[in-house]
């Protein structure tokens, strides 16, 4: 049997041959029609020899090549059969060509038997492409979506919330079915292993099963991943895509923890670099939100507030809004300018308001609109209607108003409705249980018994909120929280606020570069995390600035003059802010001009550890008259992050002894390479730059 093995294996080589000349002899018929080409015909019968005898030759080995087993299924039988149909038809098409100009029977039967053959061609071809490669090779990187959307291990998963992600289905399996499956299938069970469900997975193959619980390193699976490439024990073999280091360590935790098939990640401890990786290849629909809209300028946040508008950013540097117009006149106005905020609103809060069905169609140019609270107001089921659009809602309070049993259908237009609030409407109890058991991911609260709103433990974070956070005079910041009865207390000089500490009654206005922090206390409830932001001052305006290294092309904004030019980049580094460097230290000198007095320097830099960008690890400052002989004045190093961090910006400064000076050197110590807890330790790591500033 083996010298049967060895000849089938040359079945991939030959199975070309029929095909070229099987297509060269339509093509010589086809040309051969025109007068300039009649001497072709001659040759048609020629191609078409060789064409027979290679098909012939492909089954023959095709054959031979399936015998050696791995092959199995539907597919298989597809392929062989109509590749024996293909022989068939090309040894007639071959016999059939020797009467063509001698019987003119023959002529009307050449054509089809030409075109069966093309389709038999491309149908034989695409079941072998199937049992080679799997059945999503052909539409894998389809430009119209032919492919499932986990079909790779590359693609980027959104679901709902991160934390009901299911470990297996949506992050071990992707990597077998993008690196594993295609010889692993029901239709090519290379070494009788089944590795596209769960069962097949768990059962193993002819060596045995592929993963030992608990022991990743004992595991076949682990162990064929590891060897070096050019052993043949090696997977994936040599000349298929490999599995990363990323999804090499998702495979070695999921055996570790148990290789269980139906744990959700919120039911397992994850260790800090595995939750970096799955932070990085899933996201929840808010991250992906946050990173696909544009944030609103503070020119038109401004313009919405002047209009009466209580408008605000859902935290610092998002580009997501809340508006509260509850207990006021709503305005036709109002409505309009809040327009400018279409994409951006997520929340809005309407209730006791005077908001009108005639006026609630205006609602519905707001597409991203999470949260909609409508309690205490006159609408009814015709306001309601014009909501339908609204496909991204998930919480609708309609507490309190005219609505009837005819909105319970509109209801069911809302894909993403994940709570509604009926209480004392309209609509009779029983046909609101009747709602609530038909759309189970619908929560239907029917009174204060079910309403959880704000049964949370720990207060959310108040908001710091401030047109900018570079100013050249004086600033005026307020602090905000979205809750009832809710006390702030701040500090201006960088401590961590108690209540002991100021309590926030009006605005603040500040003068001097200042660390706003702020933490919210109620009675009954934990307090909230601290909140802060700082602000910087600027004094000089910068007449020159140099730098020893250029920026990554990618990541250069607008040269070096983007590290003066008071334009704050928010957390994400693709904003067209930040300037980037990989594996390099930063050296910049800044020329104010003339001499002046000096005394502080301030850089603002960007962290996003599992996109590999880290805080500087520390910074030197030298200060020159004449910018030929530098004196240095600071220098401090900063710790190394011990474990993954959601992206971040943050402002560092070094003070040094007031003294003239005309020319700063400001060395920018990079972290490097990424450290050890990374999901890819030792890679070239980045540091990122957008404002330096000097007092």
């Amino acid at each position: 049997m083996e010298a049967a093995y060895f000849i089938g294996r040359f079945h991939p080589l030959v199975v070309h041959l029929p095909i070229g000349f099987l297509l060269l002899a339509l093509l010589m018929q086809w040309a051969s029609s025109y007068e300039r080409f009649a001497h072709l015909r001659s040759a048609v019968r020629f191609a078409l020899f060789w064409a027979m005898l290679g098909s012939l030759a492909a089954a023959i080995m095709g054959y031979l090549l399936s015998l050696e087993g791995g092959y199995e299924g539907s597919t298989l039988s597809w392929h062989k059969w109509t590749g024996v149909g293909l022989t068939v038809l090309t040894v007639g098409l071959y016999f059939a060509s020797r009467h063509w100009a001698d019987k003119n029977s023959w002529t009307r039967f050449k054509m089809p038997m030409f075109y069966g053959a093309v389709v038999l061609l491309g149908i034989t071809g695409h079941f072998g492409g199937v049992l080679t490669h799997g059945s999503q090779y052909l539409t894998e990187y389809s430009p119209i979506q032919l492919a499932s959307a986990n079909t790779t291990s590359g693609d980027l998963l959104v679901v709902e919330k991160v934390e009901e992600a299911e470990i297996y289905t949506h992050l071990i399996q992707p990597i077998l079915n993008s690196k594993c499956v295609s010889c692993h299938n029901i239709n090519k069970t290379k070494g009788r292993l089944l590795m596209d469900t769960p069962e097949g997975l768990s059962k193993g193959g002819k060596h045995g099963p592929v993963f030992k619980t608990g022991k990743p390193f004992e595991s076949a699976l682990i162990h064929r991943i590891l060897l070096p490439e050019t052993d043949r024990l090696h997977m994936p073999p040599v000349g298929k895509n490999q599995i990363t280091t990323e999804e090499l360590s998702l495979l070695q935790w999921w055996i570790d923890m148990g290789a269980h098939f139906n744990l959700k990640v919120r039911e397992v401890d994850l260790p800090e670099p595995i939750k970096a990786i799955i932070q990085s290849r899933i996201k929840s629909e808010d991250q992906l939100l946050v990173e696909r809209i544009a944030p609103l300028s503070n020119s038109k946040l401004g313009a919405i507030q002047k209009a009466g508008v209580k408008i605000y950013r859902m935290g610092q540097n998002s580009p997501l809004l809340e508006a509260d117009m509850a207990h006021q006149e709503v305005t036709k106005d109002q409505l309009n300018a809040l327009q400018k905020a279409s994409a951006q609103l997520i929340e809005l809060d309407l209730a006791y308001s005077s908001i009108s069905d005639e006026w609630l169609g205006e609602l519905k140019k707001f597409t991203n609109l999470r949260k909609l609270s409508l309690q205490h107001t006159s609408i009814s089921d015709e306001g309601l209607r014009q909501l339908s659009s609204l496909q991204n809602l998930r919480s609708l309070n309609l507490y309190s108003t005219k609505v009837s049993s005819a909105s319970l259908a509109i209801l069911k237009l809302l894909p993403n409705l994940k709570s509604v609030y009926l209480w004392q409407t309209d609509i009779p109890a029983e046909e609101a249980l009747a709602f609530a058991k038909s759309n189970a991911k619908v929560e239907v609260i029917t009174g204060y018994e079910q309403d959880d709103t704000f049964s949370s433990v720990q207060l959310k974070p108040p908001l710091i909120l401030a047109d900018q956070d570079l100013f050249t005079d004086t600033l005026t910041i307020d602090l905000k929280l979205t809750f009832g009865e809710v006390n702030i207390h701040y500090t201006t000089d960088g401590r961590i606020p108690t209540e002991k500490d100021a309590k926030f009654e009006e605005a603040i206005l500040i003068d001097s570069s200042t660390l706003i922090r702020a933490v919210a206390v109620k009675e009954g409830w934990q307090a909230s995390e601290i909140a802060e932001r700082q602000f910087v001052k600027i004094r000089y305006e910068p007449k020159d600035i140099r730098l020893n290294i250029p920026p990554n092309p990618r990541y250069a904004a607008n040269g070096p003059k983007s590290l003066t030019d008071k334009l704050k980049g928010s957390d994400q580094f693709t904003d067209g802010l930040w300037m980037g460097w990989e594996k390099q230290n930063v050296e910049a000198v800044i020329d104010l001009g003339k001499l002046s007095d000096v005394s502080k320097i301030t850089v603002s830099a960007l962290e996003n550890t599992q996109s590999w960008i880290f805080f500087p690890r520390g910074m030197e400052v030298w200060i020159s008259k004449t910018g030929a002989k530098y004196r240095k004045v600071a220098s401090s190093n900063y710790p190394e992050p011990k474990e993954p961090t959601n992206p971040s910006t943050r402002i560092f400064t070094e003070s040094f002894a007031s003294t003239d000076a005309r020319y700063i050197k400001l060395k920018v110590k990079s972290q490097l390479t990424n450290p050890k807890w990374h999901a890819a330790p030792g890679g070239a790591s980045w540091v990122f730059l957008d404002e330096i500033l000097v007092e």
